[in-house]
């Protein structure tokens, strides 16, 4: 349960984005994993992702070390998938599974959902730029990936402290004196 709860705490990816995922979307040359698919309990497997687009995101070592974690138990059973089907998945023991996880990393316990807005909290506070970020969750507007950052409790507080007009106009009297 948890290497699912890890992937998408480090990847941005809706859940059925990374039900749907197997081995060969995952480029570890190029460091990127290409999103193309995604799976719904009604529909089953689409070639699309929820807004009909492909994206990329990209591969950081701690991701890569999951990967890499991953493949040979995959590869055991002959699964294609990089997150193999996992019974708790269906039987609502996800809930738990996904409570301990968020409790032993400190954070609050969430949804799977949640996971995707904790990835975009994190991805501001690292100081990542908001077209980035739609660009890896792929988010088509600024409005739906607005929701995301009011809900995200990046402090606003301090944020204007370096902003200063009057300070820079000064400034250039002084280098001109």
């Amino acid at each position: 349960m948890y290497p699912l709860m890890h992937f998408l705490l480090l990847t941005g990816c809706r859940s059925g984005e990374a039900f749907a995922l197997d081995w060969s979307a995952v480029d570890f040359e190029g460091e990127v994993i290409h999103i193309r698919r995604n799976w719904t309990r009604r529909g089953g497997f689409k070639n699309f992702t929820k807004n009909k687009s492909h994206r990329q995101v990209p591969i950081n070592e701690e991701l890569k070390e999951l990967l890499n974690y991953l493949r040979p138990l995959t590869s055991q059973t002959e699964e294609r998938f990089v997150l193999h089907s996992i019974r708790e998945w269906t039987n609502g023991e996800i809930g738990k599974s996904l409570r301990l996880f968020m409790q032993g990393l400190g954070m609050t316990p969430t949804t799977l959902h949640g996971l995707r807005a904790a990835f975009i909290t994190e991805m501001l506070k690292s100081g990542a730029d908001i077209p980035t970020i739609m660009r890896i969750v792929g988010h088509k507007t600024l409005e739906t990936c607005t929701r995301y950052v009011s809900l995200s409790g990046v402090e606003l507080r301090d944020k204007t402290k370096k902003l200063s007009f009057l300070n820079r106009e000064n400034e250039s009297e002084h280098k001109a004196a």
